[in-house]
């Protein structure tokens, strides 16, 4: 698929799922039931007082039962099944066509699978319980829905921008990754270069005129992106990424744990070398020492984004690799990305860990009944 169609088919997709208006609706308005809901939980753990909990979730009982009465005005069940079901669909068709070859797709089919049949389940019994239940659902799947279309618009505004005119007061950059799955990750990617192109800007305060371009990618394996910015900035970001993966890659063995850059400033500045940087480019880093340590530790932690899962990669014609097997360390950059992912799945989790620690301190609180919202 060339470049021409990805985007027709993109901007035909998101125009088809625009047309669901119902579904998107009925996902926001669950979904905002649940991130209320996880606060009013969160405050009535807050209590040791076994009235003051007593009154609090029959507060939350009751606001949940007025929220069921609200819904049974807005939405009727067959038009929100059929349009999840249409939701289902154009994703399907699109990511059998498209740039996804990992778990990404089937997450939200599977959650959107979840969400008709918590909806279904719902619309028959309409009770708290099971308010709470497809509301933590719509959260996840809005959640999934929001990564995956973020990617589409990276992808389609990259693609849509035209030829880039080259010019003497911007450089350009070119990074090959070796170890890329899907689009999502991809886009991951460029929002972390992205971050640290703009931090490393402000702190030089960069004219935002010169925001960093993607001018062109290739999808594949390996995926590859170039790039346009201001010469210092870009020159910064570059040399972050190489000192970076070096030490990454450098002191990688199959036998220890994946070795990532520290957070702390002090640490990651001996690898990185953002303070002498910043001195060259002109930047007193004496008079802003806490805006830099601050810059550091967040630049530190967007690299190990970035570059820890790669076990080869280029930038600008330099490549690094680790030394052994690529299945190990693979294995071991999961174990790290998902255990720094910060995303809203967390949240409905932590949202069903809540609701049963509410459900016991309730219990423990008082021998008579109370009643429980969830």
């Amino acid at each position: 698929m060339n470049s021409y169609e990805l985007v027709r088919t993109l901007n035909a997709s998101v125009n088809d799922l625009s047309k669901n208006s119902k579904f998107f609706e009925a996902i926001r308005y669950f979904s905002n039931i649940d991130n209320s809901t996880q606060s009013k939980i969160c405050e009535i753990l807050a209590f040791r007082d076994k009235e003051k909990v007593y009154s609090l979730t029959n507060e939350l009982q009751h606001e949940m039962n007025q929220l069921i009465s609200k819904e049974k005005s807005i939405f009727e069940l067959f038009s929100v099944y059929e349009e999840t079901q249409n939701v289902k669909v154009i994703l399907t068709n699109l990511f059998n066509n498209f740039l996804f070859n990992n778990n990404n797709p089937s997450t939200i089919i599977s959650s959107l699978d979840q969400f008709i049949t918590c909806y279904q389940d719902h619309a028959r019994l309409y009770t708290p319980e099971s308010l709470h239940k497809v509301s933590s659902i719509a959260n996840k799947v809005k959640s999934k829905y929001d990564e995956i279309f973020s990617t589409f618009n990276l992808f389609i505004h990259s693609l849509s921008a035209g030829q880039y005119q080259e010019s003497k007061n911007e450089k350009c950059s070119e990074y090959i990754f070796g170890n890329i799955s899907s689009a999502i990750d991809y886009s991951i990617k460029i929002k972390c270069l992205i971050e640290i192109y703009d931090r490393v800007a402000s702190i030089l305060a960069i004219n935002a005129q010169y925001q960093l371009k993607i001018i062109k990618f290739e999808t594949g394996s390996p995926w590859y992106v170039k790039v346009a910015g201001h010469p210092i900035v870009l020159t910064i970001v570059t040399n972050l990424m190489i000192a970076g993966t070096q030490y990454i890659h450098a002191s990688y063995t199959e036998n220890t744990p994946l070795n990532t850059i520290p957070k702390t400033a002090e640490a990651a500045d001996k690898i990185l070398k953002v303070t002498a940087q910043l001195k060259n480019a002109g930047f007193d880093v004496e008079e802003q020492e806490n805006q830099v340590n601050e810059a550091i530790s967040i630049l530190a932690k967007d690299l190990n984004q970035l570059v820890v899962d790669q076990y080869e990669i280029e930038i600008d014609g330099k490549k690094s690799k680790i030394n052994g097997t690529y299945e190990k360390y693979i294995e071991n950059a999961a174990n790290y990305m998902i255990e720094h992912k910060n995303n809203l799945t967390s949240r409905f989790t932590g949202l069903v860990a809540l609701a049963g620690e509410l459900c016991v301190k309730a219990r423990d609180l008082s021998s008579k009944k109370i009643p429980c919202c969830l």
